[in-house]
């Protein structure tokens, strides 16, 4: 959540306090208008939310944001907007004369276009959307953090909101340890492996700028008489476990759970997680794997609808606390992954919980074949393929089966 004083989040529960919208709008040549509340007609709207499957959970995901507004600027030609930025801020009155702001984001002008008359409507996609350029580089050898993310910068034009020591950070890695030997085919693909691996995901923020963040507990609660509409599910989320499929189609599984309802959450071909199968990197993909895992595990929250009262300074990615729950009884947390906020109306939120079918299902199913290359129990060697067994836990896997594998070596 985008830091506010405790005033503006008493304020923000009155509604009769006064609200104020503010548009920046820059045209590609230089030129800027300023426009706040009755001059920007209808109410200005975004949306955020992860742009593969908004309802089902995984980490490495991509956030985008679009947003809309409609200007009146007499004899303007609605194609003078087209390329130009859009920045749009919020405030509140906190007290007599006194107004806090906050910055809701920046977007790039993709479709103007005219109503009726002077009326133009202002369609923005955020930064994000920049980031789906080839990378165009057949380059390869020793590629760094940095190294990646000044290219990435530079092709599609965008700018990250942290260093390689700060993603570094994140990840609780060495920024020398974070490396890989070629380019994705994508700038899109580059800033989703780094995703990937923090645990985490990518979006653009407040400033335009990319950033990389972890799922993190916030400190707000939404009361049950500020509520609108609510729709949640009788369970709560959690993480069961993390499957990472390399290039090579091998996939290594771990904390497996079978309590509770959740996901096996899973990714595949990450350039800075090398082959599981090769000796000398195993060790190094495998304890990232786990770590990812153990980083995630204390995720939990109830997947549903919210429409609320509203409050701008949230963030997708926040996990915070709705009064009451479906029963009016306690809270329960939500995670944010969907954010739809219009000027002097409800916001919308929604929480994402599991997939009914394939690695994200709560009952993934593996074969021994795979137990075999991702582990390394004492006894077992490692093995392409034995027998196709499959099964939900993989160390049941290798229980049933040892008598079938005492004669390997």
């Amino acid at each position: 959540m985008y830091q506010v004083s405790e005033a503006f989040l008493e304020a923000l529960k009155n509604y009769e306090n006064i609200q104020h919208i503010k548009a920046t709008i820059i045209q590609i040549d230089g030129t800027v208008y300023t426009l706040e509340d009755d001059e920007l007609l209808d109410n200005p709207r975004y949306d955020k939310q992860c742009v593969e499957n908004p309802d089902v959970f995984n980490f490495g995901e991509m956030y985008v944001g679009t947003a809309e507004v409609t200007v009146r600027i007499p004899g303007m030609l609605s194609n003078r907007f087209r390329g130009g930025e859009l920045r749009l801020e919020f405030g509140v009155d906190v007290y007599e004369n006194e107004i806090e702001w906050i910055p809701l984001g920046v977007w790039d002008i993709t479709d103007p276009k005219r109503e009726t008359g002077d009326r133009i409507v202002l369609k923005c996609c955020d930064k994000m959307n920049r980031l789906q350029v080839g990378c165009g580089s057949n380059a390869a050898g020793f590629l760094r953090l940095q190294n990646l993310l000044d290219f990435v910068s530079e092709k599609a034009g965008v700018e990250f909101a942290q260093t390689a020591g700060e993603i570094a950070g994140l990840a609780e890695e060495q920024v020398q340890m974070l490396s890989k030997i070629s380019f994705a085919e994508t700038c899109w693909d580059e800033v989703r492996m780094i995703s990937q691996l923090i645990g985490g995901f990518a979006f653009a923020n407040r400033e335009g700028k990319i950033e990389f963040r972890k799922f993190r507990d916030v400190d707000y609660t939404i009361p049950a008489e500020k509520r609108t509409d609510i729709s949640l599910s009788e369970y709560g989320f959690h993480v069961k476990g993390v499957s990472y499929t390399d290039k090579y189609g091998q996939t290594y599984s771990t904390g497996i759970s079978k309590i509770g309802v959740g996901s096996v959450l899973g990714f595949s071909d990450n350039g800075y997680i090398p082959s599981i199968d090769r000796e000398d990197n195993l060790t190094y993909g495998i304890d990232r794997i786990n770590w990812i895992n153990d980083s995630l595990r204390w995720l939990m929250w109830t997947p549903g609808t919210v429409s609320f009262y509203g409050n701008p300074a949230l963030d997708v990615g926040d996990i915070i606390r709705i009064s009451g729950g479906i029963n009016g009884v306690g809270n329960v947390g939500f995670l944010i992954g969907t954010d739809s906020w219009q000027f002097r109306s409800p916001q919308t939120i929604i929480s994402p919980g599991a997939a009914e079918t394939g690695m994200a299902a709560s009952n993934a199913i593996f074969t021994l074949s795979e137990i075999l290359i991702s582990r390394r129990s004492p006894g077992f060697p490692t093995a392409r393929a034995v027998l196709t067994t499959t099964g939900t836990e993989p160390g049941q896997l290798l229980r049933q089966n040892a008598p079938k594998l005492s004669h390997l070596s």
